[in-house]
């Protein structure tokens, strides 16, 4: 993500200093032969990093999050003054999800974690352990939150509170205060940059509530037994929810 986020602001000057493109430096796909002209543009390049460029990239404080929602909550909190990473892959399940020795060297060196709770990252304890960073903040952004009962994979309550907007406020007051705590000289950054998403989520929810006033039936179909806190916020029901290839009723459903 760091050499991703690293490449799309040095491409452009790349391109007015006839230096070959990063992806070159990552791939050894050379597109066309080396010339002096490429080393004059890569000794300027270089220049231009020692300026503080890649300085600032590591001078960002690190961070890491479970999910993908998560991590976008905790960027909007913290925009430019950090950089972090998903730890489970958009697409895979928190449920089988195992940390690559890539991930425990960066939590290693992380300032904050971000987690969901509600038992969703049961191997959260082993990972923190295996980490050994005593600097490490952790912060599960449940914590506090009402929660509803999960089904029979979900002991803990069902663990998918960010997809009610207003629950999804209460996990960005959390990430806010973990940032001041990592840290406190930019605190008033992080509070103007969680007030403003937060105004973001009131009014997403107002637009919800003003659409769900429109339905005629409040009954849905889902593929995942995910969204208890949304129906709950706006007055739905879940009809049934589609397991593999078999649909069971809600009061079928084990408690």
């Amino acid at each position: 993500m760091m050499v991703d986020a690293y490449a799309a602001g040095v491409n452009a000057f790349l391109a007015t200093h006839r230096v070959l493109p990063i992806e070159f430096w990552l791939t050894g796909d050379r597109p066309e032969p080396w010339t002096p002209a490429d080393t004059i543009g890569w000794i300027k390049m270089l220049a231009w990093n020692l300026g503080g460029n890649w300085r600032r990239e590591l001078l960002r404080l690190q961070l890491a999050a479970s999910l993908l929602p998560l991590a976008a909550f905790a960027l909007q909190v913290g925009g430019a003054r950090v950089a972090g990473e998903t730890l489970v892959p958009p697409g895979a399940s928190p449920h089988t999800y195992e940390p690559t020795p890539a991930q425990l060297r960066r939590l290693s060196r992380a300032r904050v974690l971000v987690l969901n709770g509600v038992g969703l990252e049961f191997w959260a304890d082993k990972v923190i352990a295996a980490a050994a960073n005593p600097r490490l903040i952790v912060v599960r952004t449940a914590a506090g939150l009402p929660v509803l009962a999960g089904d029979a994979d979900e002991p803990g309550g069902n663990p998918h509170v960010w997809l009610s907007p207003r629950d999804a406020i209460h996990q960005v007051e959390a990430i806010r205060d973990a940032l001041i705590r990592a840290d406190p000289a930019d605190a008033p950054a992080y509070r103007a940059n969680a007030e403003r998403y937060a105004g973001e989520l009131r009014a997403l929810d107002r637009e919800i509530r003003a659409a769900v006033a429109t339905f005629r039936s409040r009954k849905f179909i889902a593929f995942h037994p995910a969204w208890a806190y949304f129906a709950r916020d706006y007055g739905l029901a879940e009809a049934a929810v589609k397991l593999g290839r078999v649909a069971l009723h809600v009061h079928d459903r084990p408690a």
